[in-house]
């Protein structure tokens, strides 16, 4: 349960976007500009697995 909160703040609260780090004190959402404060995010982690489908699926190969 406390993963799926930690990954939450790193995504814009409006429109979900992952936030970009623009310095320590803040991030910002490149879509909607929102900010956040960036002591919510520095040493956070986010982690994601890619599988073969999913490469496969973005470059339009089939099997």
């Amino acid at each position: 349960m406390e993963k799926s909160r930690e990954s939450d703040i790193l995504f814009c609260n409006l429109c979900g976007t992952m936030l970009v780090l623009k310095s320590t004190k803040y991030a910002e959402c490149p879509l909607c500009e929102t900010t956040r404060n960036g002591k919510e995010i520095i040493d956070k982690n986010l982690a994601y697995t890619v599988t073969t489908e999913d490469i496969r699926r973005e470059l339009g190969i089939s099997e």
